[in-house]
C-alpha cells in the first residue's frame, strides 16, 4: 500500500489554517484544522488557492470559537464540499457564559462586531454556518467530540446533567453523531485508513469553569436574570457589560480555552519514512528548504491550547514516540506558554502569526525556550514565502 501526505501551514498571517491531502493507492482524503484570520482579504486570497473548486474536503476540524480561527469558513464552503465537521461539545452552561462573553465584547467595542456574530453563529447555531445552497445541510455530517473524563468517578450528577444538556444541543444539529475523546475506536470511525488516524482530544474545564458560570449565576438572580438570557444580545447595555466584564476578568486566564487539540498520525510508529520539508524558519541558524529528515510523520495541532493548564504529555503522552511537528499553541503567546508541559525535543515546531499584529506574537521567550529545548521553531506568517510544507512517504 503507498500513502503519501501532503501537510501545509498556510500563510494566512494571525490565525489558524492548515491542510493535509492524503493519498492512499490513488485515493485522495483531504482535512482541514481550524480556516480562519484577522486579515480576512489576505486569508480569503489564501483559502481560494488551497483547494480547486468543488474540492472535497472530507473532515473539517474546528479548534475553537474565536473569529481568527473560523472567520474563512464561508469561503472555504463556497469553495469546496465539506463531508464532515468535528467540533467540540461545550458543557451547556459555558456554552451560556461564552456567548455571554462574545455578546459582551461585542456590545464594548462596535468594531468586534463582525467579529464576535460569527463566533456566536457558531457557537449556538453551527449548522447554519453550514447552510450553503449548492451543498444542503443534511449532506454535512456534524460530530461533536465529548469532553475528556479520567474516570467514571468524576462524572457528579451536576456535570452528567451539563453534558446531557450539551449533548441535547448536539442532537437539534441536522445529521449529528458524538464521540469520546482520545478514543481510538471512535478516531477510526472518522476514515478508513488502515494505517493512519484521526484522533481529537477536547480537554474537560467543568471545574475550572465552575467558579465563573456560578458568579454569573448569583449576578444575573440578583438581577432577576438567567443563564440563557446571556443569549440575548438585547440584554447587553453600558451597565451590563461593565459589571459582566468584571465577572469574566475575575477567570484566570480566557474563558475560550476550549480549544480541541488534533493527533493526525500512523496507528504504529514508523521505523521507515521520509519527511520533506519546505519552508523558512524563525531561526537563521536553522533556514533550510527542501531537507529529508527521518523524523516521525505524525502531528499534534493545538489551536490556542493553554499549555500553564495542561501538559501535551499528559493528553497525548503515549503519542509521541509517533509525533514529529507540534503546532505551537496560541501564536506564541506567553501567555499560554509553559516549556514544561510543551515537548520540544527534535521537533518541527510551526507557529502561526501576523507580521506586526498587536498582539505581539510570537512572544521571543517562548521561541527561545523551544530552541534551547532541542525544537525547531517555523514561523508562517502572513508572507506567502512563509508556507510550511511537509510530504510525507510511507
Amino acid at each position: 500500500m503507498s500513502h503519501k501526505v501532503m501537510r501545509i501551514f498556510h500563510p494566512v498571517g494571525q490565525g489558524a489554517f492548515y491542510s493535509e491531502r492524503h493519498e492512499v493507492d490513488g485515493q485522495k482524503f483531504n482535512i482541514v484544522y481550524d480556516c480562519g484570520s484577522f486579515n480576512v482579504r489576505h486569508g480569503t486570497k489564501i483559502v481560494e488557492e488551497a483547494f480547486v473548486a468543488n474540492e472535497r474536503i472530507d473532515i473539517l476540524f474546528i479548534s475553537h470559537f474565536d473569529f481568527d480561527h473560523i472567520s474563512l469558513l464561508q469561503t472555504l464552503i463556497r469553495r469546496s464540499q465539506i463531508r464532515k465537521i468535528v467540533l467540540p461539545l461545550l458543557h451547556e452552561d459555558v456554552r451560556f457564559a461564552l456567548s455571554g462573553y462574545y455578546h459582551c465584547r461585542m456590545a464594548r467595542n462596535h468594531s468586534m462586531q463582525p467579529f464576535a456574530e460569527k463566533s456566536l453563529q457558531l457557537l449556538n447555531d453551527p449548522r447554519s454556518v453550514f447552510q450553503d445552497e449548492r451543498a444542503p445541510c443534511d449532506q454535512v455530517e456534524f460530530v461533536f467530540v465529548r469532553p475528556y473524563v479520567e474516570s467514571e468517578a468524576e462524572h457528579n450528577q451536576e456535570r452528567r446533567d451539563q453534558l446531557n444538556a450539551a449533548e441535547e444541543f448536539a442532537s437539534r444539529q441536522g445529521r449529528n453523531r458524538i464521540i469520546n475523546s482520545r478514543s481510538e475506536s471512535d478516531a477510526k470511525s472518522l476514515c478508513s485508513f488502515v494505517d493512519w488516524m484521526f484522533l481529537p482530544y477536547n480537554m474537560d474545564y467543568f471545574n475550572r469553569n465552575r467558579a465563573l458560570v456560578q458568579n454569573l449565576i448569583v449576578w444575573l438572580e440578583q438581577n432577576h436574570y438567567s443563564l440563557e438570557d446571556l443569549n440575548d444580545g438585547q440584554f447587553f447595555d453600558r451597565e451590563h457589560c461593565k459589571q459582566l466584564a468584571g465577572i469574566y476578568k475575575s477567570l484566570k486566564g480566557s474563558i475560550n480555552e476550549n480549544s480541541m487539540l488534533l493527533f493526525s498520525g500512523p496507528l504504529q510508529q514508523q521505523n521507515q519514512c521520509e519527511v520533506s520539508i519546505m519552508c523558512h524558519s524563525l531561526t537563521p541558524s536553522w533556514c533550510f528548504r527542501g531537507h529529508l529528515l527521518s523524523c516521525q510523520p505524525g502531528c499534534l495541532y493545538s489551536g490556542d491550547f493553554n499549555l500553564k493548564q495542561e501538559s501535551l504529555s499528559q493528553s497525548y503522552g503515549s503519542y509521541f514516540d509517533r509525533i514529529g511537528t507540534v503546532q505551537v499553541p496560541h501564536h506564541g503567546s506567553e501567555h499560554s506558554f509553559d516549556l514544561n508541559n510543551f515537548y520540544a525535543r527534535g521537533m518541527i515546531c510551526p507557529v502561526s502569526y501576523g507580521v506586526n499584529n498587536r498582539f505581539g506574537h510570537p512572544d521571543w521567550t517562548v521561541i527561545d525556550d523551544i530552541v534551547h529545548a532541542g525544537g525547531y521553531p517555523i514561523g508562517v506568517t502572513n508572507d506567502r514565502f512563509s508556507e510550511f510544507k511537509e510530504e510525507i512517504r510511507l
